[in-house]
């Protein structure tokens, strides 16, 4: 049989796919139960049974459920019935979770990882015990590109026992760049939406940002970036040298592919989830609004993102220890 061949269900297989003998009048099925622990195999109440691999089958699919299981469980003649939820207790006794994925991304430079994201992390903690100086702020910066004005011909909004019904097709009415800033030890947010994305308008923004921060005392600040062209890496110092001679400003560039570390991303997320979606919207003006209002809404109670993955638990993942010689 070729790789990921239609498996049909409740069809025997062809007798050259799978080396499984079929056991019709299995009843119960031979895998053991792991709600009646086996001392000689089960060190513990809290240890599961571990189930007995019989044969391996080629099926076309990326994910299962366990009413997917067990009614493949059934049809390659393993057993002649079983139920959802006997495979469900199984996995659950085996801590398996097979239709759940996790889309994971892989440090591009290992080398320097751990020199670029550990400061970050410690800064972070440090917020967040209120360990920072008086006159020190951290500052998670970047931009939410591209937020579209899709204007749909009827949007009904949620009525009883019925969702809010937004019609499927749209006509484009241009699109905005929010660039934010994200204060990390208060979660206090400053965002601005403009037509273009450059560092022109980036330049305005952090300039924006600084001014009011060094007019409100602060001395020692840091700033967040990702490494994205808009912030010109190679010449931000120098603009700011030039800018802000009097300041002493902490540029902590992101690791590549580590957006993650950047707080002001879980603003985009929440901002993404509760003010543009479904996208609805007459004007980029109109969007431009919304986004400035959810903001002026958020700083009226804010409070500061609750981080708890700290530098000590990111050396040991990269880093673990070796066993003694």
């Amino acid at each position: 049989m070729p790789p990921f061949s239609p498996l049909r269900l409740g069809e025997p297989l062809p007798a050259e796919s799978t080396p499984i003998e079929p056991t019709r009048g299995a009843r119960p099925c031979p895998l053991p139960d792991p709600c009646t622990p086996d001392p000689a195999r089960d060190p513990g109440p809290s240890s599961g049974v571990p189930l007995a691999p019989r044969a391996s089958v080629r099926a076309p699919f990326s994910r299962f459920s366990a009413a997917l299981l067990a009614s493949l469980l059934v049809s390659l003649g393993v057993v002649v019935s079983i139920s959802a939820r006997t495979v469900g207790r199984w996995l659950k006794a085996e801590r398996l979770k097979p239709w759940r994925f996790q889309s994971w991304l892989t440090p591009k430079y290992r080398a320097s990882f751990l020199e670029q994201a550990c400061p970050i992390l410690d800064l972070y903690e440090r917020a967040q015990q209120h360990q920072l100086a008086p006159d020190e702020v951290v500052f998670s910066i970047d931009e939410k590109t591209s937020i579209q004005a899709r204007h749909h011909p009827s949007y009904r909004p949620t009525g009883q026992g019925e969702p809010a019904h937004v019609e499927h097709t749209y006509e484009r009415r241009g699109a905005v760049h929010l660039l934010a800033s994200l204060t990390v030890a208060t979660g206090v947010v400053f965002g601005q939406v403009y037509p273009a994305k450059r560092f022109a308008e980036f330049s305005a923004f952090l300039s924006t940002v600084l001014h009011t921060a060094v007019d409100q005392g602060a001395r020692l600040i840091h700033l967040l970036l990702d490494r994205g062209s808009l912030h010109r890496p190679a010449y931000l110092s120098t603009w700011l040298a030039e800018h802000f001679p009097h300041a002493e400003i902490v540029v902590h560039w992101l690791p590549v592919r580590s957006s993650w570390l950047n707080q002001v991303e879980i603003f985009f997320s929440i901002l993404q989830r509760q003010v543009l979606m479904p996208n609805d919207f007459r004007s980029p003006w109109e969007v431009a609004d919304r986004i400035q209002e959810f903001i002026r809404f958020r700083n009226e109670h804010p409070h500061p993102i609750q981080w708890s993955y700290t530098s000590e638990k990111l050396r040991k993942k990269y880093q673990p220890e070796r066993p003694p010689s």
